[in-house]
């Protein structure tokens, strides 16, 4: 082979070019028009006197072809190229092996190129400049100089395969190199995909444009302390707000503010500030319903109204004769309907009795406006009573059952019944005077021939170890543990193997406070394992030993949220902060919710002290020890909800609040 110099508009493509398709010719072109050809391409004589067939490089001609026809470079310009006399069969050869040997530069590799091309430009026509230079898109320069902010392991490990490109970009959807870090050691050793390293990495963010953003305002949220972060040279529109909690609590002020106004103008005992554009059914599922007349018009009201519909009327008839265009007709209409509804708009008029239990939700629109649904909730049901006397009627509260609402499945009830019998037991193997009572009051019971039901039921150990049978491995607990590490700290000098006397006489040999701790574990160990019952004496127990469940026991999704509903997750949260608490939570799905809610009872969340110390203080009322406790829960049959939205059975408003919202009314 032979470099030669052969004009442009002497070289045509080669019968034996394995390549036949062309295209995406442009940024080759933009890349041989700013540096030139870097490869040069390989011809053959023609059968044609003078000219040269390309039989490896028809991309390379075709690129110069098309700048020639954008002016960009002329027909006679002079190529350097490789002369190549081999057969046809072996041009054949080369040409296949050229175009399928082909590696393309890895993505690490073109964020170094790349960047060190910029140096410290970062401006758009830096971007179009290499865009050019490389014969690239613009977006595409945009993308992978994203990536040159990732943190050193994750670059590297894009840079070794290690990683796709996808996983990469979701790394770099934030410039925060320490998030970055923290998601990449959450995820070493496991398999994970872009989509959920994105949404870990984004987690807690909010878009520019979504409503408690736009109700905020960036100039409040970055004085508060939050931070902003927009893709390179993305508008204002791209814009993700990083601390989502800084912003709902700031629209949460915001509403909370306009409640206590709407409240008193409205006479009414609550308004509940909800972070969305409708009542989430989780809350709504909890009230009632209330259907209440508004006040009556007065006479000037109603002279207004009428003068109003007169008005209304007109323009109408004006529309239909064609003597007033539809277009006009609407510009005079729109402020007219409004004043009908400002007029019409009157307080309500609710009984003395229902006025403690009547209220609204204060809404977020998608606009970032607020507004006042349209709907009355009552926290009680209602009757409407008659005075036979004067026939008047009275609408008056029924008050609902102190009961726990919350519907668990058997497993849960199972697992939950262990862990609260083991803070029990944790308890009593600390309390060897207690452990002896419990033993002779058990052993009285059967020997006295006591066979009372309520007795018998309420008998808190079994003489035969502890009885979960269905349970195939024990739940394991920070109490649960902590008995293990009981159970290790006991002597064991006194067992002697296959002989039973010499192990009794070296265990009455033993110090009293020994035999006395082995004593408080065994009838720890043989407890029986249950929910909060009402009288029981396990309940009775755990308030004499003075238990504090949460201390031993913290909700979490594997263990709570993710095993129940959205609707009992979300009356945690109202039983924590009030009805408003969490609302923006209300439209996330289940799982994402219980990661929330796990995190905020856990104390792992910005609020108030109050509100903080109420979340670290919670346990379902099945897990605590109160001599008011109701029935054990009722049972569903397993653990899939198909419906996350579902109605508790008989405690529920009308099905009708699960239909479409109604709109609100702007405040």
């Amino acid at each position: 082979m032979s470099i030669i110099t052969v004009k442009l508009n002497k070289l045509r493509i080669a019968e034996t070019n394995v390549r036949k398709a062309y295209t995406n010719i442009e940024p080759l072109a933009a890349s041989i028009a700013a540096h030139g050809l870097l490869q040069k391409m390989r011809v053959a004589p023609s059968k044609k006197k003078g000219f040269y067939d390309v039989f490896a490089g028809g991309r390379r001609l075709r690129a110069f072809q098309y700048n020639v026809e954008q002016g960009l470079t002329k027909t006679d310009i002079e190529i350097d190229v490789e002369l190549d006399e081999s057969d046809e069969n072996t041009q054949r050869e080369k040409s296949t092996a050229e175009n399928t040997q082909r590696v393309a530069m890895t993505a690490a590799d073109e964020v170094r190129a790349f960047k060190e091309f910029m140096g410290d430009r970062t401006d758009a026509q830096a971007i179009a400049d290499v865009a050019k230079r490389f014969g690239c898109t613009e977006n595409l320069v945009s993308r992978r100089l994203r990536l040159a902010n990732l943190a050193d392991p994750i670059f590297n490990a894009l840079a070794e395969g290690k990683i796709t490109l996808d996983v990469a970009a979701a790394y770099a959807a934030t410039d925060d190199q320490a998030k970055q870090l923290t998601v990449w050691d959450q995820a070493a050793g496991l398999y994970t995909n872009a989509s959920t390293i994105k949404r870990q990495i984004q987690d807690g963010s909010i878009p520019s444009t979504s409503p408690v953003a736009i109700l905020v305002g960036a100039h409040e949220y970055t004085a508060a302390g939050g931070r902003i972060e927009c893709d390179l040279f993305a508008n204002e529109n791209d814009a993700v707000w990083l601390d989502g909690d800084i912003a709902n609590n700031l629209a949460m002020a915001k509403m909370e503010a306009q409640a206590t106004i709407v409240a008193a103008e409205h006479n009414i005992a609550w308004v509940t500030p909800i972070l969305q554009s409708y009542a989430p059914h989780e809350q709504v599922s909890q009230l009632h319903r209330y259907y209440a007349q508004r006040e009556p018009l007065n006479d000037k009201e109603q002279a207004n109204i009428e003068q109003l519909q007169t008005k209304l009327a007109s323009i109408y008839e004006a529309v239909e004769s064609g003597d007033l265009a539809e277009d006009e007709a609407q510009e005079q209409i729109g402020p007219l309907e409004k004043e009908y509804e400002r007029i019409c708009a009157k307080s309500f008029v609710i009984p003395e009795a229902m006025k403690p239990h009547i209220g609204h939700f204060l809404l977020l629109t998608r606009e970032g406006t607020v507004a006042l649904d349209a709907t009355l909730y009552s926290t009680v049901k209602s009757i409407s009573l008659t005075n036979d006397e004067t026939g008047e009627e009275t609408v008056v509260p029924i008050q609902k059952g102190a009961g726990d609402p919350a519907k668990l499945s058997a497993k849960l009830v199972e697992e939950l019944s262990v862990q609260r019998r083991d803070i029990l037991s944790l308890h009593v193997a600390n309390n060897p005077q207690v452990a002896l009572d419990i033993t002779i009051f058990q052993l009285a019971l059967k020997t006295a021939g006591i066979y009372d039901y309520q007795i018998k039921t309420n008998s808190v150990i079994t003489m035969h170890g502890s009885v979960n049978p269905s349970l195939t491995a024990r739940v394991e607990s920070p109490a649960s543990q902590q008995l293990q590490a009981i159970r290790n700290s006991l002597d064991m000098s006194w067992y002697t193997e296959h002989n039973t006397v010499a192990s009794f006489v070296a265990f009455m040999n033993l110090p009293e406070e020994t035999k006395a701790a082995w004593l408080a574990f065994a009838v720890s160990s043989s407890l029986v394992a249950s929910l909060n019952e009402r009288d029981s004496l396990h309940n009775w127990l755990g308030q004499h030993l003075d238990i504090d469940t949460a201390a031993y026991w913290r909700p979490t999704g594997a263990n709570f949220f993710d095993r129940v509903s959205k609707t009992v997750t979300m009356a945690a949260l109202a039983d924590v902060g009030g009805p408003g608490f969490g609302a923006h939570y209300a439209n996330c799905k289940k799982a994402d919710l219980a990661a929330a809610a796990e995190k905020i009872f856990a104390g792992d969340f910005i609020e108030s002290p109050e509100i903080k110390a109420k979340a670290l203080s919670w346990t379902p009322a099945v897990m605590q020890f109160d001599s008011a406790a109701s029935e054990e829960p009722p049972l569903v049959e397993n653990e899939e909800y198909s419906d996350d939205n579902q109605f508790e059975a008989g405690e529920n408003i009308e099905a009708e609040t699960a239909s479409e919202p109604e709109p609100a009314e702007e405040v």
